[in-house]
């Protein structure tokens, strides 16, 4: 199951790629809204809510992001989580509808027995297709916590 997945991201990434401007630049924000489903630990469906910023530009090579990231995962109960993030947004490409990026970051979470939180480390990997000559699109991402695949709506301004 990980193989496909993996395999069928890949042939996303590669899909429609076109030259000329980043989709993601130095100063722009973006926001992921979609939905997803954890694989890894136990089987479960959420939604999924992100907000990212790009704050320093690596020269010809891309950009760096920061960003929070929420989960709802649905079970027996509700079980919510908070991510904070750092990404990297591919910038050799140079397209105009694609953003692919990956990074890390910090996930805070309650506990499923007690009211304490605790820290799990994040990666993850995913890209944005935005629409020509308007600032939506989709996006799918992978990551090891929260839903480990999500996909859905984005907006980039």
């Amino acid at each position: 199951m990980l193989k496909k997945t993996l395999l069928l991201g890949l042939i996303l990434v590669t899909i429609q790629l076109s030259f000329g401007q980043d989709v993601f630049r130095k100063s722009k924000n973006g926001i992921n809204i979609g939905g997803g489903y954890r694989t890894i630990g136990v089987d479960a469906y959420g939604g999924n809510f992100s907000f990212e910023r790009s704050v320093y530009e690596i020269k010809h090579f891309g950009y760096v992001g920061v960003a929070l990231s929420s989960d709802i995962l649905v079970t027996e109960k509700i079980i919510p989580s908070a991510t904070l993030r750092v990404a990297y947004h591919a910038g050799f490409f140079r397209t105009k509808v694609l953003d692919i990026y990956a990074g890390t970051g910090l996930a805070f979470a309650d506990k499923e027995t007690s009211k304490s939180t605790y820290i799990n480390p994040d990666a993850f990997l995913g890209f944005r297709y935005v629409f020509r000559h308007s600032n939506f699109g989709l996006f799918s991402e992978m990551s090891l916590y929260g839903a480990n695949y999500r996909a859905g709506i984005c907006f980039v301004w």
